[in-house]
């Protein structure tokens, strides 16, 4: 799984699937949340359009939890989604 976002459109992409470019499914669920689909139906993303406004204040705190073990990180920081995903990893491979 992976999350990015990009700060020059406020976009929030939650990837939980690899697709090959052109073959995702697009659904708009809201005027700001779309989601795709694998062809075979599966969910593959959710992308969150304006995300700091749709989201606001939560977009700064990024919790990572498993559900075996529990919160594995927890930081907050105005512009670090990507950084603490990366750093997430490290953490739960110890």
């Amino acid at each position: 799984m992976r999350i990015r976002y990009d700060r020059e459109v406020y976009a929030l992409y939650i990837e939980l699937l690899l697709l090959a470019p052109g073959t995702a499914e697009n659904r708009e669920l809201t005027e700001d949340i779309i989601a795709d689909y694998s062809p075979d139906g599966k969910l593959a993303g959710l992308e969150i359009l304006d995300a700091s406004q749709v989201l606001g204040e939560q977009l700064k705190e990024i919790i990572v939890e498993d559900a075996s073990v529990g919160v594995i990180h927890q930081r907050e920081h105005p512009n670090l989604v990507k950084s603490v995903f990366r750093s997430a990893s490290v953490h739960s491979e110890r």
